[in-house]
């Protein structure tokens, strides 16, 4: 017989909405669960009925090519109408959202700090290998670095990840 330890409560839960007017007709949700020593993150989003032309025409990253994985991470702001929650194309760009949360200078090509004297000359290794290892890796915000790419199957993405490091609390 064994004794499971009782679950660690959950400190607070976010939960970002995807609006399909807003989002290009991406709609669902990403919820967190921010505990003591880890967070879930589960993300319940359909592409079905995604936008893909404004997509292409905005992202040169984006091809004809159906696209089934994503890179995900989070900004420092939302310089946008502050009634919307998500956006699309130009809503997302640096000028509305800054580059990737990165409090402790971890400097990826992304990070919010990258102009900083601290990154200077450092070199940006994250992966979830790496990650593991050491949190102090990786951007707080690099999720897809962290935890993998997100990916749609069927045009759905139905994940749940643990993020054991150093997911953004604040």
């Amino acid at each position: 017989m064994s004794i499971q330890p009782p679950p660690v409560p959950t400190t607070s839960t976010a939960t970002y909405v995807f609006d399909p007017w807003m989002t290009g007709g991406v709609s669902g949700s990403i919820i967190t669960d921010v505990g003591a020593v880890s967070t879930s993150i589960k993300a319940d989003l359909d592409l079905t009925d995604a936008d893909w032309a404004a997509l292409t025409a905005f992202d040169g990253n984006c091809t004809s090519v159906a696209v089934t994985d994503f890179a995900w991470h989070i900004h420092t702001q939302w310089n946008n109408n502050e009634n919307h929650s998500s956006g699309l194309t130009n809503d997302c760009a640096i000028a509305n959202t800054a580059n990737h949360f990165d409090p402790n200078f971890a400097c990826g090509p992304n990070s919010d700090n990258i102009k900083s004297p601290q990154c200077a000359n450092k070199t940006y290794g994250c992966n979830a290998t790496l990650y593991a290892n050491n949190p102090d890796v990786c951007e707080k915000g690099d999720l897809s670095g962290k935890l993998g790419k997100m990916k749609a199957v069927n045009g759905k993405i139905a994940a749940t990840w643990i993020d054991k490091g150093n997911y953004p609390t604040v």
